[in-house]
C-alpha cells in the first residue's frame, strides 16, 4: 500500500510495518521509470560502518551512489528466506563467479 515517504522517517511506523506486515524494504522507484528502483532497509540487517566500507560506486545520472557489495546483497538476501530472493542469491553468485 502505497504510503508518504516522510513516514519512512518515523521509527514507530517502520517498527509496525516490520511487525505487522513483515515488510522488510521501502521501495522506492521513478514514475517515469519504473524499472529505475531502490529498497531501503525497514531495520539494518548488516552495520552501516559494514556495508559503507565495502560499497562499490555505481553512475547514476553522473552521480555516484554507493550500492551494497555483491556479498552483502546475498547475505541480506538468504537473511529475508523468501522464495524469490533465495532465487537471487544464485543469480548473484554467478555474477560474482563471472567477475572474480
Amino acid at each position: 500500500m502505497p504510503v508518504p515517504l516522510d513516514d519512512f522517517a518515523d521509527p514507530d511506523k517502520r517498527a509496525d510495518w516490520l511487525k505487522s506486515r513483515n515488510m522488510l524494504v521501502f521501495p522506492l522507484w521513478a514514475p517515469a521509470n519504473p524499472l529505475r528502483s531502490v529498497d531501503i532497509f525497514i531495520s539494518e540487517p548488516i552495520a552501516f560502518e559494514d556495508l559503507s566500507r565495502d560499497a562499490v560506486l555505481k553512475d547514476l545520472d553522473d552521480v555516484q551512489v554507493p550500492v551494497a557489495s555483491i556479498d552483502h546483497l546475498i547475505r541480506m538476501k538468504l537473511g529475508s528466506g523468501r522464495p524469490r530472493d533465495l532465487d537471487d542469491v544464485d543469480k548473484l553468485r554467478h555474477i560474482r563467479d563471472d567477475h572474480s
